[in-house]
């Protein structure tokens, strides 16, 4: 039993960091971010290589295992509207048209899709602001926003909740 006490809290180590992961997705898409990801597998690598050398056992490396296919399957998983809203914001590129970044808004929250379409409205600034969610307090205040000269896309803002 004993040699495998650092097995067992690796893995809790691993999980632990894998569950704030997670709650930093849900909330800000961060899988979407590679720094952030890089970051996570170079803790947990270091924290793994840390245990399985003090303890003289690579059973340690096992849990990483686990660590590393979650940390690279994450990014493909849509657990809240905010990863596909972050996707819109960045396929919008300079120079597109309304329309065009209206497809997009359209390719990333479809029809009868799992999430409902973020609300957008234009505004007398030649912009248009899409909201997340405005009947969601998790969402509200989610919002982007597109710029427009010359009918194409000057700049663009994200403004997370």
């Amino acid at each position: 039993m004993q040699r495998y006490l650092p097995v067992v809290g690796t893995a809790f180590l691993l999980g632990v960091l894998a569950v704030v992961l997670l709650l930093v997705d849900l909330s800000h898409a961060a899988s979407l971010s590679g720094k952030l990801l890089a970051l996570a597998l170079g803790l947990a690598l270091t924290a793994t290589l840390c245990v399985a050398l003090l303890a003289r056992n690579w059973r340690c490396l096992v849990p990483l295992g686990a660590f590393v296919i979650f940390v690279l399957i994450l990014p493909f998983i849509t657990l809240s509207p905010v990863k596909p809203f972050r996707g819109f914001f960045d396929s919008i590129c300079v120079g597109m048209t309304q329309k065009e970044v209206l497809q997009q808004l359209d390719a990333y929250f479809p029809a009868g899709g799992r999430y409902a379409k973020p609300e957008w409205r234009p505004s007398v600034d030649n912009s248009l602001h899409f909201v997340l969610n405005p009947n969601d307090g998790r969402y509200d205040a989610e919002i982007v926003t597109v710029v427009f000269h010359e009918g194409g896309v000057l700049a663009k803002m994200y403004l997370p909740d």
